[in-house]
């Protein structure tokens, strides 16, 4: 049994500071690598969203997931209109209405109306009451979500919005009060899909584990998310152009001095490059030629690697 968690702050799993932990990391594409080509058809239930994006989860990846947890949970967290307050569907009295919420009994209102028709969620704060830490005989495995009020309280859950562990095939999503945002009405689902992304390695047989597992797992929750977010025609011009510049500026002050983590981010860039945000950050930072064979990017050479240290991020 493993457990994986999605930290309302580093997002690690072993409850130190964001100063200590946080930090980047090359994708470990062991279990769900994207396809920016992905259409899907499922068998005459369509996973809504997937078609319109230029990069998206894959087929397989969608499919896998849809068969473990059903066609409505994966289309309710895949398709999401967060673009500005007149999109996105947000309660006028979200913040006040978290803000109010003192009970487990109101919070787990409160998760239960962000997620939606998503999911099921259920309250198991009376059930987990005593439990140290998170225990599946608790809870119910997925497609059900499980509300813990107390999860807080739990063995190295300080710090978790929600966390996601299995017992051989089954897995149990389980989120807390972290996983409410006044401010931001869809924090909710975010923290739901990431835990669904840790379902989706336990249903792929991944062996990751602790942090690789959150590299993994938060890799695929920022390509389904920001990437799709911000190839949507909806989103405003002079917001991505200002998107583009902040991510010029990390890539020029904490990504190029760093040989390696340079190469690892061409590469990303070159083999992503039929992506809207790949192909602006290239125009912006003139990074790769599309025409050249992704090879080319995927090259190391040895004596960079051998030289190469890996201190920690500003």
């Amino acid at each position: 049994m493993q457990a994986h968690n999605g930290r309302a702050v580093d997002h690690t799993t072993d409850g130190r500071s964001t100063k200590q932990r946080s930090r980047p990391g090359a994708y470990l594409a062991q279990v769900a690598a994207p396809n920016s080509d992905a259409r899907a058809s499922i068998e005459g239930a369509s996973v809504k969203g997937i078609a319109d994006r230029r990069f998206a989860p894959s087929v397989s990846r969608v499919l896998s997931l849809q068969r473990m947890v059903g066609n409505t949970v994966v289309s309710g967290l895949v398709h999401r209109q967060t673009y500005g307050p007149a999109a996105t569907g947000t309660p006028a009295s979200w913040e006040t209405d978290v803000e109010k919420a003192t009970t487990a009994a109101a919070r787990c209102a409160l998760v239960k109306q962000a997620v939606g028709s998503a999911a099921t969620v259920v309250d198991q704060t009376a059930n987990a009451q005593s439990d140290a830490k998170v225990d599946p005989s608790h809870l119910q495995p997925v497609p059900t979500v499980n509300y813990d009020d107390n999860l807080n309280q739990k063995k190295k859950k300080a710090q978790d919005a929600g966390t996601t562990t299995h017992d051989g095939a089954k897995s149990f999503v389980v989120l807390g009060p972290l996983a409410l945002r006044k401010t931001q009405f869809f924090w909710t689902r975010v923290i739901l899909a990431h835990e669904f992304d840790h379902v989706n390695q336990n249903t792929s047989k991944s062996k990751l584990k602790g942090d690789d597992s959150e590299v993994d797992a938060w890799t695929t929750s920022f390509i389904s998310q920001f990437a799709g977010y911000y190839a949507n025609p909806k989103v405003d011009a002079t917001l991505k152009t200002n998107t583009i510049s902040r991510i010029k500026d990390y890539y020029n002050n904490t990504i190029k001095p760093h040989k390696v983590h340079d190469r690892v981010f061409r590469f990303w860039v070159h083999r992503t490059i039929t992506t809207k945000l790949a192909e602006d950050i290239n125009n912006a930072l003139s990074l790769v030629n599309p025409a050249d064979d992704v090879k080319k990017s995927r090259q190391f050479p040895c004596d960079d690697v051998k030289k190469a240290t890996f201190p920690a991020p500003p």
